[in-house]
């Protein structure tokens, strides 16, 4: 039986790459296959459960908190260290195929891996057209371009950008973040709410969305209806502020909940406001939630879960007068909005568990 190992920062965060990593560890475990996880930095609490058959190896002591401490000396020194240990583990654990959860760890973890023969799979989690100034995730994408053996984007759009801007020796396979699949629910008797979740941070685009809502709340068949938005960020005083200093009515900040679920069954319609993406797991699950959703057409993933017009609403990107529109589109046809519901829910089964998996196992058969 061959031995695959994930090799990920720290598990200790609730960011999509730890949870998508998670599941694609889980669900490869649950079929049957030899699964190790190597943690760089140890961590004592895992926000997401492991399978039992999962190993965990910790490379770097607890006192080490950062990959790249500062100082060229100091970055060397770290970068030879980490080098090292996932050398020593591939050896000790056998390893066979080594998957990095992030294209930066192809830094360190590229030269140990060709020493070794050990075939390299990196996984593209982001938008690679965005993210941009980060210099190690930037570098580590062109080692990963021309030392992986695969690389893993989680959209069509995405892998067309890596073969546009890399020189590439690597195949690119586009595999879809897997998606909760959400308890089968009713679309009738929800409550007048528009909801919305992600990070506050200026990716995800809230300032648009309450500009957009402002022109939504001032028309009189809305006044029953209420905006919700999920989650924690350092912008969350600046669109508070906006809230108040526009005096934009009917909405609402709320910290992000551990059953999201809960939330989005009880609401009517979802709105991503995003300024760009990698996949969007949240327009995905609301799908699973039959929810039908209102999305900015950005750069990358809405459009590839939205079938605009059938399972949701696609607008120009950052075009707060059209996402308005669309937004009241669905609140003054209440037909519409549950049609849309159903189909979102169909549409998202193309992203459940057994199905991403299937591209997984296909994936590492061809490595």
């Amino acid at each position: 039986m061959k031995n695959y190992a994930f090799i990920i920062e720290r598990f200790n965060e609730r960011g999509g790459t730890e949870r998508v990593t998670a599941a694609v560890m889980n669900g490869l475990a649950r079929r049957g296959y030899s699964i190790k996880m190597a943690e760089i930095f140890k961590t004592f609490k895992t926000p997401f459960p492991l399978d039992s058959h999962i190993k965990q190896v910790t490379l770097l002591p607890e006192k080490c908190h950062t990959i790249f401490p500062g100082g060229v000396k100091n970055n060397i020194k770290e970068f030879l260290r980490i080098s090292w240990k996932i050398f020593d583990f591939l050896k000790k654990e056998k390893i066979d195929v080594i998957i990095f959860s992030s294209t930066q760890h192809a830094l360190y973890g590229a030269i140990p891996a060709k020493i070794c023969g050990v075939p390299i799979i990196s996984w593209e989690h982001f938008n690679s057209r965005v993210i941009t100034d980060f210099w190690p995730l930037q570098t580590g994408r062109r080692v990963s371009a021309r030392w992986a053996d695969h690389i893993i984007t989680l959209t069509k759009q995405d892998k067309f950008y890596w073969e546009s801007d890399f020189h590439l020796k690597a195949k690119v396979t586009v595999v879809p973040n897997i998606v909760s699949e959400f308890s089968e629910s009713e679309y009738e008797n929800r409550e007048k709410v528009v909801i919305s979740a992600g990070r506050l941070v200026h990716q995800k685009g809230f300032d648009l969305l309450l500009r957009s809502w402002k022109i939504v709340s001032s028309n009189e068949p809305t006044k029953d209806w209420k905006l919700v938005i999920h989650g924690n960020g350092q912008l969350e005083q600046d669109l508070k502020n906006l809230i108040h200093d526009e005096d934009i009515k009917n909405v609402e900040i709320k910290h992000e909940v551990q059953d999201i679920e809960q939330e989005y069954k009880k609401s009517s319609i979802f709105v991503c406001s995003s300024r760009f993406e990698g996949f969007s797991i949240v327009v995905a699950e609301a799908g699973s939630a039959k929810l039908p959703t209102v999305s900015f057409d950005c750069s990358s993933g809405p459009s590839e879960i939205i079938e605009d017009g059938k399972t949701g609403i696609l607008v120009k990107p950052g075009d707060i007068h059209s996402m308005a529109d669309a937004i009241l589109d669905l609140i003054n046809n209440p037909e519409k909005r549950k049609s849309m519901a159903e189909l979102a829910r169909e549409r998202v089964e193309l992203f459940y568990e057994e199905n991403i998996i299937d591209k997984w196992e296909a994936l590492l058969n061809d490595v």
